[in-house]
C-alpha cells in the first residue's frame, strides 16, 4: 500500500474541513420539540439580555424582596412546561401551561428552529400580585424569540427598546 503524500492529505483535511457546515445542521423545528416538550422548566434568571445579575427588578423594600425570594424558592412557581410533536413536518398538539405565584396559564405554543421565533397565545387564570411574579407572566406573554439546548432555555420579550431574558433549567 502506498503512503499518501502530503499534498493528498493536506487535500483531504480540506474537503474534510469543507464538509462540516454540511454535517453540523442548525436546529430545525424537528430538533425543537425534542429540546423543549417532556420536562417542565424552572426558572432561573429574569433580567436584561446580557446582565450578569439575577432579577432586573428593584424591590421597594426588603420584605417585599424577600417575599419574592420565598415563592421563587417554591419549586411549582415560575415554571413553564411544553407539549407537542411533528408529525408531517407540522407541529401539532403545541400546548403549554406555566404557573407564576397567584397566576397560571395554558394555550398554544409556535416555535421556528430556523429562526428562533418563538410566541404564545395564552389564557390566563388569576393575577399577580408579586413584582416578580408580575413580570414573569407579562414577559411569556410577550415572548417573541428563544435560544437554549436541552439544559437551558432562555425565553426573550421586549419592553419598549430593552430587551429581557427569562431563563430557565430543567427542574
Amino acid at each position: 500500500m502506498k503512503t499518501p503524500t502530503v499534498r493528498t492529505l493536506i487535500a483531504r483535511t480540506l474537503l474534510l474541513v469543507a464538509l462540516v457546515p454540511l454535517l453540523v445542521s442548525c436546529e430545525t423545528e424537528d430538533e425543537l420539540v425534542p429540546m423543549l416538550v417532556g420536562k417542565t422548566w424552572k426558572m432561573s434568571r429574569l433580567t436584561t439580555k446580557g446582565s450578569d445579575k439575577q432579577f432586573c427588578l428593584e424591590w421597594d423594600t426588603d420584605e417585599d424582596y424577600q417575599t419574592s425570594m420565598a415563592y421563587f424558592a417554591v419549586s411549582s412557581y415560575y415554571v413553564i412546561s411544553f407539549d407537542g410533536a411533528i408529525i408531517d413536518d407540522q407541529l401539532v398538539g403545541n400546548e403549554v401551561s406555566l404557573r407564576g405565584v397567584d397566576c397560571s396559564a395554558t394555550g398554544t405554543w409556535q416555535g421556528d428552529g430556523s429562526t428562533n421565533a418563538m410566541s404564545f397565545s395564552l389564557n390566563l387564570s388569576g393575577s399577580e400580585t408579586d413584582p416578580l411574579a408580575a413580570l414573569f407572566i407579562e414577559g411569556i406573554q410577550n415572548v417573541y424569540s428563544y435560544s437554549g439546548d436541552t439544559n437551558n432555555l432562555n425565553l426573550y420579550f421586549k419592553d419598549g427598546t430593552t430587551t429581557y431574558v427569562i431563563g430557565f433549567t430543567p427542574r
